[in-house]
C-alpha cells in the first residue's frame, strides 16, 4: 500500500505481473511513464484523492482501475488529464468525480456500490469483445461506443444526461431501460 505516487518527468514506473495489484491511499500523478503490466491500480483509504494520469498517450494507461474506498463518501477526483483504461473500470465504494475529464474504457464498466459523477466528461467504450456496463444508478454525461468488432451489454437501467453516440459496434439493452437527456 502506497500513499502518494508521483512519476516524475523522464521516470518510469513498471509493474511486471498480470495479477499484480498497486494499492494507493494518496494521490496519483504521472508526468513520466507508467508501464502497467496488465495490473490493477486500486484507490482506497478514507481521504480524498486526486488522479492526474498525465494524459491518454502510451505510458499513461491503466490496465484495470478500481475504486474501493473505506468510506462511501470518500472521493477520487480526476485532475488535469483524461484517463485511459485498457481493460476494466471497477467502482465498488466511494465516489469518482470526472469533472470535465473523459474516460476511455477497453473492457467493462462495473459500478457495484460506488457513486460516479460524470461532470461534463465522456465515457468511451473501445473494446473488441463483449463488454458489460453496470451503471449502479449513476448517470453518464456523454457515452460513446467505438468498438469496431465489439459490443457493450447493459446489465442495469442506465441514464445518459447529454449525448449518446454509436460510432461502431453493437449496444445491447436487453430488459433494462436507457434514458437519454
Amino acid at each position: 500500500i502506497m500513499q502518494d505516487i508521483t512519476i516524475g518527468s523522464g521516470a518510469i514506473f513498471t509493474v511486471d505481473g498480470d495479477s499484480d495489484i498497486v494499492k494507493i491511499q494518496g494521490s496519483w500523478t504521472n508526468e513520466g511513464t507508467f508501464r502497467n503490466g496488465n495490473s490493477t491500480v486500486i484507490f482506497e483509504g478514507s481521504s480524498s484523492q486526486s488522479l492526474s494520469s498525465g494524459g491518454t498517450s502510451s505510458g499513461k494507461h491503466f490496465y484495470n482501475l478500481e475504486l474501493n474506498k473505506d468510506v462511501a463518501t470518500s472521493d477520487v477526483n480526476l485532475t488535469n488529464y483524461s484517463v485511459y483504461v485498457e481493460n476494466d473500470v471497477l467502482l465498488k465504494k466511494g465516489t469518482l468525480n470526472a469533472g470535465s475529464r473523459d474516460i476511455t474504457v477497453g473492457g467493462d464498466w462495473r459500478n457495484t456500490g460506488a457513486e460516479f459523477n460524470g461532470g461534463s466528461g465522456q465515457i468511451s467504450f473501445i473494446g473488441s469483445e463483449t463488454d458489460t456496463l453496470v451503471s449502479g444508478g449513476s448517470a453518464f454525461y456523454d457515452l460513446t461506443l467505438s468498438t469496431s468488432t465489439g459490443s457493450v451489454r447493459v446489465l442495469d437501467n442506465a441514464r445518459i444526461e447529454n449525448d449518446f453516440l454509436i460510432n461502431s459496434g453493437t449496444f445491447y439493452l436487453d430488459d433494462d431501460t436507457l434514458s437519454i437527456g
